[in-house]
Parts: C-alpha cells; structure tokens; sequence
C-alpha cells in the first residue's frame, strides 16, 4: 500500500516534467535508509550496450565513534566500523527515459562490520584453586561478516530533469559469520544481522540520485 502510494506520487510529480528523451547512461544514487544503520551507501548505475540492460555497483561505509545513533540507537554499542559492497544485474522490462521503467535485478555481495561493547557479562576467574564467576561492565569486541543474494523488482523514474527516484522490494538470503573476541554470555539482545541472523531477508526500499 506504502509503495503503490509513493508510486501514485512520483507519477504526479512526473508529469509536470518536460517530456523529452533524456539519454542517460550513468546515475548515481544514495539510499538514506542506510542511515538507521550508520551507514552511507552509494550506487553507481551504468548502462550496458543495450539501454535495458545496467550493472549497479554499490559500495557501503558504516561508522559510529560514541555510543547511540539519532535514528536507531543501541543499548550496549560503544563504536563500530565496516565496508560492505554488492553488485547488481538490472533488467528494465521497457525502457522510456522520460517516463517511469520497472525493472527486475539480481545480485549480491558482502558486509563486514567490526563492533565494540560495553555491557554487564559473566566472566570466569580462579581463586583459590576454586572457580568464580563475576557479572561485571567490560567491553568486547564482536567481528561481523554477511554474505548476501537477493532479487528485487522496483520502478525507477526521472523527478526533474536529471533527478530521480527508484522504490525497490524484493527477498533474499544472507549467512552471517560472527567472531566474538570474548565470551559474552547472553548478553546479546541486538537482532538481524547485527547478532549473526542466517536465512531468509525482506530487501526493501528507497534510491534518491542524479544522471548524465
């Protein structure tokens, strides 16, 4: 309902445009829900020989130096860094550069996210020859790595003149890989891929750019 609405929208704002065949063959487009995640994401588009046909190149950089995030704060993360990159084949069913285009795509990558903590744990100490365990505050350190695939169908279309919008939704699957430098017991209560979720993911959202 949300998407078919955005569509509705774009529609409208569409034909207030100047109907003209503007050629372009590379965008560059940025997905702000990137930000919930701390992070930037960038993706080039670029046509192959064929209009219909676009290889989408998508670099990501994640970074947070103190704890907490103006759009999707996080109980115990003091800091974090990591880089992701993807790569997509897009297919437009029908090609009309001055008006909206659906498409189909295919693709996949990988996301690497180095994580610090700081919470209440358990940790084992000797005394005495006997053995204690003490819940304490420490920080720790969790090492994070998804490998994704996924299909999406989405509706591109030109805002003004060289701007452009494009709603995507699709599925996909990820296996995640997590290294925790120290046995944190249960403390964990982050979710998705944050905690090492393999399986099967909703792919879904919005790309905001500019073309040549």
């Amino acid at each position: 309902m949300i998407f078919t609405s955005l569509i509705l929208i774009v529609s409208w704002l569409h034909a207030e445009t100047d109907e003209r065949s503007i050629q372009y063959r590379t965008w560059i487009m940025g997905v702000p829900q990137y930000l919930f995640e701390n992070g930037i994401r960038i993706e080039f588009d670029r046509a192959l020989e064929d209009n219909s046909r676009w290889i989408v190149i998508a670099p990501s950089v994640y970074f947070r130096d103190k704890p907490g995030n103006y759009f999707s704060p996080r109980r115990y993360m003091d800091s974090m860094f990591g880089l992701g990159l993807e790569v997509f084949y897009r297919y437009y069913l029908s090609y009309h550069p001055d008006k909206g285009n659906y498409y189909v795509a295919a693709g996949g990558g990988f996301r690497w996210i180095d994580y610090q903590y700081r919470g209440f744990m358990w940790r084992e100490s000797m005394e005495d020859d006997l053995t204690y365990y003490r819940y304490h505050n420490a920080p720790w350190t969790s090492s994070v790595t998804n490998y994704k695939a996924s299909i999406t169908a989405g509706y591109f279309a030109l805002l003004r003149d060289n701007m452009a919008i494009d709603f995507f939704i699709g599925g996909g699957f990820v296996l995640t890989e997590s290294k925790d430098r120290i046995n944190a017991g249960v403390i964990y209560s982050e979710s998705g891929p944050y905690r090492g979720y393999s399986g099967f993911e909703v792919v879904a959202g919005i790309r905001l750019g500019v073309g040549w």
